[in-house]
């Protein structure tokens, strides 16, 4: 059978869903959970990631999360991989924990957003592990932190109060809005398209089937998704790292590489790691993790370096060079 090629872009928002295998149950120990919610937060730190929602449940969880320039499989892949060690080492046993790759559909802000972050965090009122009342004080849910206030080092609260257009308290009406729902949502057509894609009844010739928003946004998300595989493309078939990469614009700016690993104040040498972090990024696709940790800074300042790039004169003849 064929696997759905998975549609990745940055920073986009995306629900996700993933499962352990059927004979396994391995959130029902609260210690796996607690654990869970500790990696979950790690990961989001470490990836820059912003989570808006989550529920978890005994066989499987749910995410509502906004990706950075790195790609959502990475993220997925860490924290699903720590979590299956961890079970396994706990039960002295070896094997798959997750059943299979994990489900994920990108959803527009600002259209459809909040229902699935309502859905999300409806998930354990559906399951029957609370009742709507008991869900404000439910601790396996995001929805918890978010009525009470209680940060609970997960969720972006700015970017769940965002979706909500009001010059009201926006925890009142994000209450109300999850109160105000059936559980099941099952006259919501968003929903709808969410619970397909987690079963995976992906349609390979319909792309609204996994990218949820209006013409203009699907055809955006299909672009940029197209154009990372081009550049993704270009790396491999011309076998270029950011080793190599570097050693072109060493070669072309006359520099030294273990010059343009240290940051100094020559200009030469900014403009080598400006050129290096803009042609990295933008044409051979790389991600600002890989060459923040290349170049030992921050994701931030590799951003930075691109923005900076574009203002250089006579670094557009340079790049031609390097990416000739």
């Amino acid at each position: 059978m064929c696997t759905q090629p998975r549609i990745v872009v940055p920073y986009a928002y995306y629900e996700v869903t993933s499962g352990c295998i059927e004979e396994l149950s391995i959130f029902k120990d609260e210690q796996m959970k607690i654990y869970f919610l500790e990696q979950l937060a790690i990961s989001l730190k470490a990836f820059s990631f912003r989570c808006l929602s989550w529920s978890l449940m005994d066989g499987h969880y749910h995410l509502v999360i906004k990706s950075s320039d790195v790609t959502i499989s990475k993220f997925m892949q860490r924290l699903n991989s720590v979590i299956a060690k961890k079970y396994n080492q706990s039960h002295k046993r070896r094997g798959t924990v997750f059943s299979k790759r994990f489900s994920s559909v990108i959803m527009q802000k600002r259209k459809n957003l909040k229902n699935v972050i309502r859905y999300v965090h409806l998930n354990p009122v559906r399951s029957g592990d609370c009742t709507l009342e008991e869900l404000d004080q439910y601790k396996w849910s995001g929805h918890k932190a978010l009525v009470n206030k209680q940060t609970d080092g997960i969720l972006d609260f700015y970017e769940v109060f965002d979706e909500f257009d009001t010059t009201a308290d926006p925890v009142k009406e994000y209450s109300y809005y999850v109160k105000s729902a059936d559980s099941d949502c099952d006259d919501d057509e968003i929903i709808s398209k969410v619970r397909s894609a987690n079963l995976g009844s992906y349609s390979f010739s319909d792309p609204t089937s996994w990218v949820i928003g209006d013409e203009n946004f699907v055809r955006k998300v299909l672009e940029e998704n197209r154009n990372r595989r081009i550049r993704l493309a270009l790396h491999v078939l011309e076998n270029v790292t950011i080793d190599t990469l570097t050693q072109r614009i060493c070669s072309c700016a006359g520099l030294k590489k273990e010059d343009l690993l240290h940051p100094g104040r020559l200009n030469e040498v900014s403009t080598g790691r400006q050129l290096l972090a803009s042609v990295g990024v933008c044409h051979f696709g790389f991600s600002n993790i890989d060459l923040a940790d290349y170049l030992g800074v921050s994701g931030s300042a590799v951003s930075k370096m691109i923005t900076t790039s574009s203002r250089i004169v006579g670094l557009d003849l340079l790049k031609e060079m390097v990416c000739s």
